[in-house]
């Protein structure tokens, strides 16, 4: 009987660490210093980032096609950026807690989640 054995190793890329696939569609990304959101490779990057309230997240589409950070319906706080161009930003401030999952209405497999504690 043979075993094989697979060994997992983590990247470290330039700006922040490298995202590996969590589930959030896509491939790797550079993860953005926090408490902000990259969008890269049809994807957030990375999938869920945890703040505390009074936060700004702002999202930076580091891909080469639009995308749109929008909160999931039913949030108690709500959030569009409309149309986010290749190199756009978009900032929300976080003013209670709470989980809160968003989307990219352009791309059906593209979710994140922001955790406010």
């Amino acid at each position: 009987m043979r075993l094989a054995r697979w060994i997992l190793i983590g990247v470290v890329g330039v700006g922040g660490a490298a995202c590996d696939n969590d589930g959030y569609g896509g491939g790797n990304c550079t993860s953005a210093s926090a408490p902000n959101v990259n969008i890269q490779n049809t994807r957030f990057c990375p999938g869920t980032r945890i703040i505390t309230t009074g936060t700004m997240v702002t999202w930076t589409n580091l891909d080469g096609t639009s995308h749109t950070t929008t909160s999931d319906g039913g949030s108690a706080d709500t959030w569009s950026s409309g149309n986010l161009v290749p190199s756009e930003t978009f900032s929300h401030q976080f003013n209670t807690p709470g989980t809160f999952a968003y989307h990219c209405s352009f791309h059906a497999s593209m979710h994140g989640t922001i955790v406010v504690n």
